[in-house]
């Protein structure tokens, strides 16, 4: 993915879904692109402090582990 820089992210899709992909450590990781607040578009978030931020409310999910 040479569009896809440590830190930063996009979004993707497949299937007919949205996701928002990151890659942190050299590792390409895939997350849910709707935020669970609002539905917020992940794939236009950012990544703060190892944290995933939704653009929309500020939810912020680990980027290790998806958690909240």
């Amino acid at each position: 993915m040479s569009d896809l820089r440590e830190g930063w992210v996009i979004e993707g899709e497949a299937a007919g879904c949205a996701y928002a992909i990151i890659q942190v450590g050299g590792e390409v990781r895939a997350f849910d692109g709707c935020c669970p607040c609002t539905g917020g578009p992940l794939g236009f978030g950012a990544i703060r402090d190892g944290l995933l931020v939704c653009p929309w409310h500020g939810w912020r999910f680990d980027v290790e582990t998806g958690v909240m």
